[in-house]
């Protein structure tokens, strides 16, 4: 599996997350939210035997950098936690001192053990800070 940076309007973004996406299976594991993207977000995509087993997009405000509305095929943590690291080493090379991630509570382990912080838990979702 290799990990791949793409800018959040880069047409090849757009060939690789479309199937996903637009999978009614995805967008139900995603309680029906629609993904997002704009020229402020970088995208970490897992790719494994050219597809995409998993993508993080990451929205650069202005303070600092939020995940939120990721996939991940059978929520694999093992492509998580490396999609994770990738978005933390991306967003500390871009300056931002933090990164926000919105996660499903089922992804809960996986921040705590990459030393994220609760910052407010919701029914089905948590928020986590981590210092970069």
């Amino acid at each position: 599996m290799k990990i791949e940076v793409l800018q959040g309007t880069e047409q090849r973004l757009y060939d690789i997350v479309a199937p996903l996406v637009m999978d009614p299976k995805v967008i139900r594991q995603n309680d029906g939210v629609a993904f997002k993207t704009t020229a402020n977000h970088a995208w970490i995509l897992a790719i494994d035997k050219n597809e995409c087993v998993g993508f993080l997009p990451i929205q650069q405000k202005k303070t600092f950098a939020e995940v939120n509305n990721y996939h991940v095929r059978d929520r694999d943590k093992k492509i998580l936690d490396r999609m994770l690291a990738q978005a933390e080493l991306q967003m500390k090379k871009a300056g931002f001192e933090t990164i926000t991630v919105i996660t499903q509570n089922t992804d809960y382990d996986v921040l705590v053990e990459r030393k994220y912080t609760v910052e407010k838990t919701y029914i089905k979702y948590t928020r986590y800070t981590k210092k970069l």
